[in-house]
C-alpha cells in the first residue's frame, strides 16, 4: 500500500479526513475524504465516505479495494469511476444507516470506571482495522496527565454508546485481582 505515515502503517483518523482523492489516470483531484464506513463488531473500515461530487452524486463512497495507494498527502485511485454513489452499494446500506463513529463515545472499564471519551483513533493502513483509541479524560484528570492511548487488544466490547476496556488490575500474592493504583503525577 505505498507510502506510510510511519513504519507500521498507522494513521490518525483525523489526519485522513479531508485528504484529497486523486486519479492516477489524469492526476486530478476528484473529491476529498469525508469520513469512514466502519463495521462496529470488527472495528474495520470497509469504505471511505467522500465529499459530494457533481458527476458522482451527493454521497460518494470509495471502497477499500479501489484504493491504489494511501500517501501522506492524498489517496490514489485509478479513475473517478472508482467512486460510486452510496445508495448503489446495497451491502453498505446497514453500515451507512448506523453511521458508527468512535469519536465522542464514552470509554469505561470492565469494572465500571469512567475513563473519558474517544478523541481520535488510529487506523492500521494494512488491515484497515481500528488499532488504538485516544481518550480525552475528564477535566479534573486531564490536568493531572495527558490523554490516554488504549490499544485494540485492551478493548473488550463496543456498542453504539461506549467502549468497554480492560481495567488495570494486578494479581496479589493470594491470587486475587485488585485494582491497580493510579500513577502518581510527576512534579
Amino acid at each position: 500500500m505505498g507510502l506510510a505515515y510511519n513504519s507500521r502503517m498507522y494513521a490518525l483518523a483525523s489526519k485522513l479526513i479531508g485528504l484529497p482523492i486523486l486519479s492516477l489516470q489524469n492526476a486530478d483531484t476528484i473529491t476529498r475524504v469525508a469520513g469512514f464506513v466502519m463495521e462496529i463488531k470488527s472495528l474495520e473500515v470497509v469504505a471511505f465516505t467522500c465529499e459530494p461530487h457533481p458527476q458522482i452524486g451527493k454521497h460518494p463512497v470509495l471502497l477499500l479495494r479501489d484504493v491504489r495507494q494511501v500517501a501522506i498527502d492524498c489517496l490514489l485511485v485509478n479513475t473517478a469511476e472508482d467512486l460510486v454513489e452510496a445508495e448503489d452499494i446495497v451491502r453498505l446500506a446497514p453500515l451507512l444507516e448506523r453511521n458508527f463513529d468512535p469519536r465522542g463515545l464514552r470509554v469505561v472499564t470492565d469494572l465500571k470506571r469512567r475513563i473519558g471519551k474517544v478523541e481520535d483513533y488510529t487506523i492500521n493502513l494494512q488491515t484497515y482495522h481500528l488499532q488504538k483509541i485516544y481518550v480525552r479524560q475528564s477535566l479534573v484528570h486531564s490536568w493531572i496527565g495527558a490523554s490516554l492511548i488504549i490499544d485494540r487488544s485492551q478493548i473488550l466490547e463496543v456498542s453504539e454508546r461506549e467502549f468497554i476496556v480492560r481495567d488495570a488490575t494486578i494479581k496479589t500474592s493470594h491470587g486475587t485481582n485488585v485494582l491497580a493504583p493510579k500513577p502518581v503525577p510527576k512534579q
